[in-house]
Formats: C-alpha cells, structure tokens, sequence
C-alpha cells in the first residue's frame, strides 16, 4: 500500500544533502519525523543553532504513512484516562492536544504554509448496537472534565449501519508532508542546517557536551533530542517515553 501523502509531495528536501563535514551546533536534533522538526522549528525561530539528523528521508517512515486528521481524539481513550489516572490527567491529555491543533493552525497561518488545512469534525463510530454504551461512556467521560464532545446517531459524511458515534467539533486535518516542507523551509531561513541519509551511529558526552557521530562526521552540540520512532541509544540523563 502506498502513502497517498507520498505520493502527492514525493519530496520534502529540493536538494538532499548528506552530513560530510564536521559542526557545531546548539542543538542537535535526531530524527526527521514530524516531531523531530517541529522541534527544530521551535529552537530555531527561538534564535538556537539547530542541526537536525535523519537517517533516511525527512517524513518518510511513520510521519509519511500517517493521517490526515489533527485531533484529540484518539479512540476510546478518555474513559480510561479518567478511571485509571484521573480527572487532572484527563483533562491535561485533552487540554495539551487541543493547544497542539491551535499551534499547528497558528504556525500555517503565520508562516503561510500551503498544506491543505481544513476545520473538521472528528468522529469514533460503531455499527454494533450493543458498543453504544462504550460511545456514551467515553462522551460522559469527556464532558466531566469540561471537554467538548457529543453522542451523535449520524456522521458526516453519511454512512450506513452507524449506530452511534462520539463528536469532537472543531479538529482538523491537512497534508503533513506539504505542512512540514514548510517547517523545513523556515528552519533553514533561520539558519539552522537539515541532512538527510545521515545515520547517527552513537552519542557521546564529552566536557558537557554531547557528540554526535554519523558514519561520515560529527556534531558537537550543547543538547541532543533524540526524535526518533524508537530511542537509539542508551545513556544516563536521557528520558523516553
């Protein structure tokens, strides 16, 4: 199966460039997903040297396969949230992911990014009449802490066989890979530098400070974010989760 975001933006980078040459940097950021550059965006505009690190493509592996959808709500999960850690908890998680969809919207609008960004509802929906009550629980669930959702018999678009679903108004959706072709191109108007096929094969620390080795050169930086889908190394002083 191919990425239909893949497929339309086959490319993140206009010129690849592979780490050959030895720096220095502020930061160095490990991981070209979207996390990894969000992080590099952020550090950058900041005023911090970022160099950032993927071992392959930029948006290539789980960030190029991902969906469309910005929201969050992410299955039946506040019930849980809510019965094993707590109201606070709850409504942390929510509060954190919906300031995450405003700071996404707020950096295409001030940056002017292309990448397709819509406003949409999002839906959990069943077509087995005897999961209803696991729908009404997690709406109930949600609106205890002040969230906003609704039990709805009908998503839009229209689908047959729905017995019921969970609304959350005013999420959004967009081309992740259009999205952070932009972020990239900020990056480097900052003045921070991005590789692409620049596999890290250690970090060391040395002096307080941290040096980054790929198979060709190196990056010494002040701080490393290791961004990647799974940690790469393992070290006293770095926290994963």
């Amino acid at each position: 199966m191919k990425s239909l975001w893949k497929e339309l933006e086959s490319t993140i980078l206009d010129n690849k460039k592979v780490l050959n040459h030895n720096c220095n940097a502020d930061v160095c950021v490990i991981g070209g997903g979207i996390t990894g550059i969000s992080t590099a965006y952020y550090l950058s505009k900041a005023g911090l040297k970022v160099v950032l690190l993927e071992r392959d493509a930029l948006a290539d592996k789980t960030t190029g396969n991902s969906t469309a959808k910005i929201t969050s709500q992410h299955g039946l999960f506040y019930k849980y949230l809510l019965d094993d850690f707590g109201k606070d908890f709850a409504k942390k998680y929510y509060l954190a992911n919906q300031e995450a969809i405003d700071r996404i919207e707020e950096i295409i609008r001030n940056e002017n990014i292309d990448c397709d960004f819509e406003w949409q509802d999002a839906y959990v929906f069943t077509e087995d009449g005897k999961e209803l009550s696991k729908i009404k629980d997690e709406v109930d669930a949600v609106k205890s802490f002040g969230g906003k959702a609704d039990f709805v018999e009908k998503i839009d678009p229209n689908l047959d066989n729905v017995k019921g679903a969970i609304k959350f108004p005013n999420q959004a959706e967009f081309n992740p890979r259009k999205y952070l072709k932009g972020l990239v191109k900020q990056i480097e108007n900052y003045g921070s530098e991005i590789y692409e096929s620049s596999k890290v094969i250690s970090v060391k620390n040395e002096n307080d400070e941290y040096i980054v080795l790929t198979d060709k050169a190196s990056v010494k930086a002040k701080y490393v974010v290791v961004a990647t889908n799974y940690p790469i190394i393992n070290a006293p002083r770095f926290l994963f989760y």
